[in-house]
C-alpha cells in the first residue's frame, strides 16, 4: 500500500466538507465536479464550498488509505470521495463515514424492547456533487444521521442521493 500524505485541515475550514480526488483520468470532468460542488445552492458566499484535496499522491486510493490519511485531531464526521465512478455520468461523489470510538459500541437508544440492537447503516453512499454541503451540514451539526441518506433496499450499486 502506498503512502498517502496526511491531510489537514486549518481551523477555519473545519466546517468545510472534504473533498478528496482519488481518480486523475479525466481533468474536464474534474473540472465540471468543482463547478457543480461550487454552484451548491445552499450556499451564501464566494468562498470556495469545500477542502479540494487535488493531490496526484492520491490517484488510486481506496477508502481505507483515504481514512488512515485523515488528521485524527481534524476528523469530519464525514468526507467525500472523487473516485473513477465521479468521473462518468451524474458525476456523483462517495460519501464516507469517519468511524470515531462510539461507533464500535452499540448505542442504547437503538436497543429495542426485546433487547435487540438495531446495526446501523454507515456504509458510504453516493450523492449529487450540489447536495454536498447540505448533507454534510446536516451530518456534521447531527440534525441527521448517515443511515439517513442511505439507500433503504440496500442496493449500494446504483443509489444516488439526489435531494436538496
Amino acid at each position: 500500500m502506498p503512502t498517502r500524505p496526511l491531510i489537514v485541515r486549518t481551523d477555519d475550514l473545519e466546517f468545510e466538507p472534504c473533498v478528496v480526488r482519488t481518480d486523475f483520468s479525466d481533468e474536464a470532468a474534474w473540472q465540471q465536479i468543482l463547478r457543480r460542488l461550487n454552484n451548491d445552492p445552499v450556499r451564501s458566499t464566494d468562498l470556495p464550498a469545500a477542502t479540494v484535496v487535488d493531490d496526484p499522491a492520491f490517484d488510486g486510493a481506496t477508502v481505507e488509505e483515504v481514512l488512515a490519511a485523515i488528521a485524527a485531531d481534524d476528523s469530519p464526521a464525514v468526507f467525500f470521495v472523487a473516485d473513477a465512478v465521479t468521473m462518468r455520468g451524474e458525476q456523483p461523489l462517495l460519501a464516507v463515514k469517519v468511524p470515531d470510538d462510539e461507533d464500535d459500541a452499540p448505542d442504547e437508544g437503538d436497543e429495542d424492547d426485546d433487547g435487540f440492537v438495531e446495526p446501523t447503516r454507515d456504509q458510504p453512499f453516493r450523492l449529487l456533487p450540489e447536495t454536498v454541503l447540505s448533507v454534510h451540514g446536516n451530518l456534521t451539526l447531527t440534525n441527521m444521521d448517515f443511515e439517513d441518506y442511505g439507500p433503504s433496499d440496500d442496493d449500494l450499486t446504483t443509489y444516488v442521493y439526489r435531494e436538496l
